[in-house]
């Protein structure tokens, strides 16, 4: 508080070129958008859209996915989902198998590259 000024005088800024607050401004009406064109909604495409029904499908069918995608040079959302639960699946399988558990008795961890 002590930078303030106490005699200072409040007075409005502008800038060079634009119109005074003052003046009257038009007003501009906003178009409200019917109901017809809210409620035309873009369809959502086949296909599992929930992590839920993702962990229903089969690893083949998750690969098959995720090659099509690859090869249509797509990567949206659900497949970053997909990827995710392919890579889930493949660390429990890893963490299952007996060469893993060998690994982790030998010593602290198990690099990522071994997985």
């Amino acid at each position: 508080y002590f930078l303030l000024p106490t005699d200072g005088k409040s007075r409005e800024h502008t800038l060079p070129g634009t119109p005074s607050s003052k003046k009257k401004k038009k007003k501009r009406s906003i178009p409200i958008p019917s109901l017809a064109a809210s409620a035309a909604k873009k369809t959502k495409t086949a296909g599992p859209h929930s992590q839920a029904e993702l962990d229903d499908l089969s690893t083949d069918t998750l690969l098959d996915m995720m090659d099509k995608a690859v090869k249509a040079g797509l990567w949206e959302r659900r497949h970053q989902i997909i990827g995710t639960a392919i890579a889930i699946r493949a660390v429990r399988s890893a963490a299952e198998a007996p060469e893993m558990q060998r690994e982790v008795l030998k010593g602290p961890g198990v690099p990522r590259s071994d997985i």
